[in-house]
């Protein structure tokens, strides 16, 4: 069976991702996880080992598991690169998987498929189980019942001035708006308005450097060297940016399931005492 998720609003999708595999968990502890990620290319801009990992996952039965749950990632990255025998190919393998009961592949991706893949958002096939969802951005009303919902879990109380502040602030950006509502959940207070979100927050008022901040975080776990990476991070500690907000807005920002998974890792390692941030920011840039 294939879900298809796709749309712009990449938290959202990535937050249902994250409930469909934990709720197969609980129905399934033993069942065979696998995460696959299309964007790396060949020189022909088609991704082999990708497809062929996840036909061999398909394919290969395992004499103490029987279920099966595959997450795959931009599958249809630069797919007008492919060959023609390729996409057919990849076409008719998806198509194979439409109904199998004991395997659930899990395709994410930020817009629709091609027409040549619309059956996987075919609203005519029956179905009694979750096919597709598509997560566009929240507008309006909706982005601020998401805002205080959102809020809620984390528990901060905002007026209504500020719900409205914060949707104006971070529309089409809903990463980070996570990241900062993360952050204003360490306000002890009973109410947050605007002028408190406007006193603590980096990126609603840009900081003096026009805002690079953030985009150097994200730089060290870019496609870069390693050579820059290391640079970038020594830039980040010798600015004394704090460690734990670079590991935050890290976790709370990265796409990739690979990497969020890492950064999940270290977690629990830092709040026994084992690692402290700066060990585990190193060791994330040498190893990523």
């Amino acid at each position: 069976m294939i879900i298809f998720l796709y749309g712009p609003d990449s938290y959202r999708r990535q937050k249902k991702v994250k409930e469909l595999v934990d709720d197969y968990r609980r129905k399934d502890a033993a069942f065979d996880l696998e995460y696959f990620d299309f964007s790396s290319q060949n020189q022909n801009g088609e991704n082999l080992s990708e497809f062929l990992r996840l036909r061999e996952f398909v394919a290969t039965q395992s004499l103490f598991r029987k279920n099966k749950f595959g997450v795959a990632e931009n599958v249809f990255f630069k797919i007008s690169a492919y060959s023609i025998s390729r996409r057919k190919e990849l076409k008719n393998f998806l198509k194979a998987q439409m109904s199998p009961q004991d395997l659930v592949l899990i395709i994410s991706e930020d817009g629709k498929p091609l027409a040549d893949f619309n059956f996987l958002i075919d609203e005519k096939a029956p179905s009694t189980e979750l096919k597709f969802q598509e997560f566009e951005n929240p507008k309006g009303a909706q982005l601020e019942h998401f805002i205080r919902k959102e809020a809620k879990e984390r528990g901060v109380n905002f007026t209504p001035r500020a719900i409205g502040f914060l949707a104006e602030s971070f529309n089409n950006d809903s990463w980070g708006l996570i990241n900062e509502l993360n952050k204003l959940s360490f306000i002890k207070s009973e109410s947050v308005d605007v002028d408190k979100i406007k006193e603590i927050s980096d990126y609603i008022e840009p900081p003096t450097d026009g805002g690079k901040i953030y985009y150097s975080i994200m730089d060290i776990v870019g496609n870069r060297s390693l050579s820059q990476k290391l640079r970038d991070l020594e830039i980040l500690f010798c600015r004394q940016e704090e460690p734990a907000k670079i590991f935050n807005i890290l976790a709370s920002q990265v796409a990739s399931l690979e990497l969020a998974q890492k950064l999940a890792d270290y977690d629990p390692l830092i709040k026994f005492g084992r690692i402290d941030y700066e060990e585990a920011l190193l060791d994330l840039v040498i190893s990523h």
